[in-house]
């Protein structure tokens, strides 16, 4: 899944926690964050595990 804040142009992509991905310009905001998760996996929990891991 993938949200996007803003247009623009990504400059690089960093890991914020274990699937979790975030896109930035080159100003180092925040465009987009990227989740990967298994297919079967509820989205809550996987959020909530995240948010206490970072």
């Amino acid at each position: 899944m993938y949200i996007r804040f803003k247009e623009g142009k990504v400059d690089k992509s960093e890991p914020l926690a274990d699937n979790i991905i975030v896109d930035v310009d080159e100003r180092g905001e925040a465009i987009g964050i990227e989740i990967l998760l298994p297919k079967d996996a509820k989205l809550t929990e996987f959020i909530s595990k995240a948010l206490k891991v970072s």
